[in-house]
């Protein structure tokens, strides 16, 4: 049933959402195609929570140009369970709009591997195969304690992908929660950065992280060199 209703009463619940975050860069996009008039297929959600199954990205473009008090048109749609709500947000994020990336991909594997969904279901929702999927989450996740002790899988950002089928230490766990692209990439760029002048129209806040980066480097450059 597709109902008119202010976009601020719609609820986010990323336990659902199968992308790792927001892409603010899709949402620049999506405000410029509103603002030249384009018209956005309803937002997809369940009825009974408000829960937004399909139409995040667009909420959040409707929201940063006309407030929360804007109405949109939302298709409310009955969901047998908490599995198949996931299962429908993933397969209606996978159809159009945004791609998934690579880490999206296995945190969906991830998260339905921890919800007891089998591999078959969430890789036919993924239109990918079988034998593809169990290679994408064994080479592209590792794992971590809970607070209660159990030991429990998670999916690996690119620059982390060594560490696979390893359990991470609370160091390498929080650097997976922030880590994109390999190490070489990172590396590259600051060097580029550099020769291009970055101490001198840089930030004081970035200078003063690259003195930072400098010591920690000269630290650990040393034991590898003893």
């Amino acid at each position: 049933m597709i109902e008119a209703v202010k976009v601020g009463e719609l609820v986010i619940d990323h336990n659902i959402s199968p992308r790792a975050g927001m892409d603010f860069a899709h949402v620049g996009v999506l405000k410029n195609a509103l603002l030249a008039g384009v018209a956005f297929p309803p937002i997809v959600a369940e009825r009974s929570t408000g829960r937004i199954v399909d139409g995040l990205h667009r909420c959040k473009a409707y929201t940063q140009l006309w407030g929360e008090g804007h109405e949109i048109e939302v298709d409310f749609r009955d969901y047998a369970d908490e599995t198949e709500l996931f299962l429908a947000a993933v397969e209606a994020n996978n159809a159009h709009g945004l791609r998934y990336s690579t880490y999206d991909r296995r945190r969906i594997l991830v998260e339905a591997e921890k919800r007891g969904i089998s591999r078959d279901v969430i890789s036919s929702v993924l239109k990918m195969p079988v034998e593809k999927a169990d290679k994408k989450i064994l080479d592209g996740s590792a794992f971590v304690k809970t607070p209660a002790g159990v030991r429990q899988r998670v999916p690996l950002r690119t620059g982390m992908k060594k560490l696979a089928g390893r359990d991470l230490s609370k160091k390498q766990e929080e650097a997976n929660k922030k880590t994109g692209m390999k190490a070489e990439y990172h590396c590259d760029a600051l060097i580029a950065l550099l020769r291009a002048g970055l101490l001198t129209w840089g930030s004081k806040n970035v200078v003063a992280m690259c003195g930072s980066l400098h010591k920690e480097l000269d630290k650990r450059l040393e034991r590898l060199a003893s």
